[in-house]
This record gives C-alpha cells, sequence and structure tokens, in this order.
C-alpha cells in the first residue's frame, strides 16, 4: 500500500495568541496547492481505495480538500476524508499508535493509498520513523512511502501494536518525494487580482460621480482614465489569462471607454476655443447676442450626454456591468499560469519588454500615418498606467513611467489636434452656426493645422 504524508499550504498568520486552530490558507496557498496536488492526480495509483486523514485544523482540512477534488475530478469518486486528533500533536507517538492499529487490524487494501494531511514538525518526524530519513518537509509538501505487504503481513501477525510499531518503524520506502511549492510565485497570481478588482470598484465609484454630475468634465476624464487603467491591466496579463476571458473583457470596457470618446472630445475642443480672440471678430449688427462656439459646443455637449446617460440607463449597459462584475470576481489563468505561478520578476520582465517595444516603435513612427500615431500614444498610456498601478509587483520603474508620460504628451497634442480639426470640420458643416461662431470654428481650425504641422515637425526632427 501506498502513504501519502502532505503538510498543509500556506497559512495566514493567527489574529490572536490563541487562533492558531483557526488559520486558513491564504489565497497563495489555495493557488498554489490546486496547481502541485493537481498533477500529483497521475502519480496515483489507480487502484484500490483512496482514504483521507486529517488534521483539525483549517488549514490542514483546507489542504485534504483540495486534494480531494483534483482525484474527484480526475476519477469521478467519491472519497471520505477522516479527522484525526493525532495528526495535529506535535509528538508522533499518537498518530503512529493510530496507523499502527489500523494496519493491525487490516485496515487497508494491498492497493489503497493512504493520505495523511498534518503539520510540521509532525511531517517531518513522521517521516523519519517510517523510513529513517531526514527530509526538510517546508508548507506544501508531500512525499509518498511504499508499504510492501510483506511488512503489512508482518504487522498483522505481531502479538500487539506496541510490536506492531516496531516492524513498522523504518520499514516503508520512498516512492516520490515533492517538496512544497514557491508560494511567491502564485502570491504574484493574488496579488494581481486584487489590483483588477481594485481597478474595477474604481470605475464603479467613477461611473456614479459622473452619473450624480454629468456636466462636469473632470468626471468625464476621471471615468474614462479609470476604465482606460482597468483595461490597460487586462491588456498586460494577457498572455497569462485564459484568452477568451481576456478579449470579452476588453470588448466590454471598450464599449463603456467609446460611449464616452464624443464627450471627451468635446470637452477637450471647448478648452481649445480660448487659443482663439473674440475681440478680433468682425463686428456683427443685431439685436441678439450672437451665438459663440463655446455655447455652439456646450449645446451640443448636453446633447451628448443626454444620450450618454440613457446609454448607461439602459438595459444593455447594465448586462454589460452585470458582466463585468462576474468577471472580474474570478479571473481564469491559463493553464500554464495555473500549473507554474507567476513571480514579480515575470511582470517586471514584462514590462521591460513592452517598454522596448515602445521606444521602437515611437523612434520609427511616421508622424503622418495618423492611425499609427494613435496607437502608439494609446499604447504609451498602458504602458504607463500599469508601470504606476503595478509597481508593487515591478518595484517603481520611474524612469518608464516619466518616459512613457513624455510620449503621450508629444503625441497627444498631435492627436488632440486632429480630432479638434475633424470635430470643427463637423460643427462648421452640420451645425447651424452664427456668424461669430463660424468666424471662430474657421480660425480654430486654422490653429490646430498650425499645431498639427509643428508636432509633426518637432518629431521628424527628432527622429
Amino acid at each position: 500500500m501506498n502513504i501519502i504524508l502532505l503538510r498543509h499550504g500556506q497559512a495566514k498568520k493567527a489574529e490572536t495568541p490563541d487562533g492558531d486552530a483557526e488559520r486558513k490558507l491564504t489565497g497563495a496557498g489555495k493557488k498554489a496547492m490546486r496547481a502541485v496536488l493537481q498533477r500529483d492526480v497521475n502519480l496515483l495509483s489507480t487502484r484500490g481505495d483512496i482514504i483521507f486523514w486529517t488534521s483539525p485544523l483549517i488549514r490542514a482540512r483546507q489542504t485534504a480538500k483540495i486534494f480531494q477534488r483534483a482525484i474527484r475530478s480526475a476519477r469521478n469518486v467519491d472519497l471520505d476524508m477522516k479527522v484525526q486528533e493525532a495528526l495535529n500533536n506535535t509528538e508522533i507517538h499518537d498518530i503512529v499508535s493510530v496507523l499502527t492499529e489500523a494496519l493491525y487490524t487490516d485496515a487497508f487494501g494491498s492497493n489503497d493509498t493512504l493520505v495523511m494531511v498534518g503539520h510540521d514538525p509532525q511531517m517531518t518526524r513522521l517521516i523519519e520513523y517510517l523510513t529513517g530519513q531526514k527530509i526538510r518537509f517546508q508548507a506544501g509538501a508531500h512525499i509518498c512511502l511504499y508499504l510492501s505487504d510483506e511488512t503489512r503481513n508482518h504487522i498483522r501477525t505481531c502479538d500487539d501494536t506496541e510490536a506492531a510499531a516496531q516492524v513498522l518503524m523504518h520499514a516503508a520506502k520512498i516512492r516520490w518525494f515533492i517538496q512544497g511549492p514557491n508560494f511567491a510565485d502564485w502570491q504574484t497570481m493574488v496579488d494581481l487580482e486584487k489590483i483588477l478588482v481594485h481597478g474595477f470598484e474604481n470605475v464603479k465609484k467613477q461611473c456614479k460621480e459622473f452619473t450624480d454630475h454629468p456636466d462636469d468634465a473632470d468626471a468625464v476624464h476621471d471615468l474614462r482614465v479609470s476604465i482606460r487603467t482597468l483595461r490597460s491591466y487586462v491588456w498586460f496579463i494577457k498572455p497569462f489569462q485564459k484568452a477568451k476571458q481576456n478579449q470579452r473583457m476588453q470588448i466590454q470596457l471598450r464599449t463603456l471607454v467609446r460611449a464616452l470618446s464624443r464627450l471627451r472630445e468635446l470637452d477637450v475642443l471647448a478648452e481649445d476655443t480660448k487659443r482663439v480672440d473674440v475681440d478680433l471678430a468682425p463686428a456683427v449688427n443685431g439685436p441678439e447676442p450672437p451665438e459663440t462656439l463655446d455655447a455652439v459646443i456646450r449645446r451640443c455637449r448636453a446633447a451628448e450626454c443626454e444620450e450618454v446617460l440613457k446609454r448607461f440607463a439602459s438595459r444593455d449597459c447594465a448586462e454589460t456591468w452585470k458582466s463585468l462584475e462576474k468577471e472580474f470576481s474570478r479571473i481564469h489563468w491559463n493553464n500554464e499560469t495555473e500549473q507554474e505561478g507567476l513571480s514579480d520578476q515575470v511582470i517586471s520582465d514584462r514590462l521591460t519588454e513592452l517598454t522596448e517595444t515602445m521606444r521602437h516603435d515611437y523612434q520609427k513612427l511616421d508622424p503622418g500615418d495618423v492611425e499609427a500615431a494613435h496607437k502608439v500614444r494609446k499604447d504609451a498610456k498602458k504602458i504607463r498606467y500599469n508601470a504606476r498601478g503595478l509597481k508593487e509587483l515591478t518595484g517603481p520603474r520611474k524612469d518608464v513611467v516619466d518616459t512613457m508620460h513624455e510620449i503621450q504628451d508629444k503625441l497627444g497634442a498631435l492627436c488632440d489636434a486632429r480630432v479638434n480639426i475633424d470635430l470643427l470640420e463637423e460643427l462648421i458643416h452640420h451645425e447651424a452656426l452664427s456668424d461669430l461662431a463660424r468666424w471662430q470654428a474657421v480660425n480654430l481650425q486654422v490653429i490646430e493645422k498650425q499645431t498639427e504641422k509643428q508636432c509633426m515637425k518637432m518629431l521628424m526632427d527628432q527622429q
């Protein structure tokens, strides 16, 4: 028969001096044990029963249940779990007695596997008792021992359990041993999940702020930034996440941010109307002051804002929020990430790789390529958001933040000028403008085109 000794996974610190029994597995502890124990199912014998004994403490029972679920998932069998108080004792005399009694009374079959989930130093001492070998047994470690039929028969023929315990000493052979995992690699996954959840909560907070104050340009800006920041995190974890979920999240977040695009464009254009000196406009005669370009933009903004609020109150938008809530409540990592975890170094390396790619794309950028300039600007934002938001994992990356901010600002002036030119063209041809507003729009368009040329020249000179 086989005997598997399993030490529980990484557990939380006790909240009180007497709270050791209530310590639960950490998020990283659960993820790591799911990964390593799922692999171990293939090492188990396909014959015989699998019996679980576990310490009564929560962290041990949680670890045992994770192993049970992995076995059930692979083999579709029912498994019983028995709590053994002896597995919580520092000294191993009690658990040796319980094990010897079970063997003495022939409680196990030749092909059965007994899984014992407990703590250290009990596990280390029990291994030494059963095999004669000292093995460092860190959290999550597990070892499979083989007890021959000859030894089991010898134990059953002993006069009493004390004699049987002597036969059991050093009688087991090691079949395989797996040291406990590096829980830090799975802690990175837990930390990433917390960052994503926090980002989603911030989006909901900023959305409420916007719907409460839709006329506030800063509220629109803050909501868009919160969505773009969250979307940049989802973009960043794409190599580690299941593709379909990542795609769904990207599409849903893009739907939200696009609903606000025109509103933000009108706010930016409204700010730029200050660049036109109204005092230089031709004199306009009439009983009423003519409508200014700023007033036209405010009118367009009010109409657009009404449409945005309708979209946000729609059933489709409610379904989008509901779907996002579900997606962010559980991130589905891809198989490799689930099995191997993620280290802070991997996250840092990805940020470095993205930064180097961005620098290369920026240096090769043709400023006249509208779509390429827009994409590089967006990617610079994404990298900056990640460098700032993931600093607890990557360490401070001020160089990345500053470089991306510089690229973003230079391309931002160019891209904003282009958007303003198109928006002004639309207003000139599709809105009923006063002579004053039309004069302002035409002159502002000239200024924006000059800005576009200056930005392009500056970018080409740098290259």
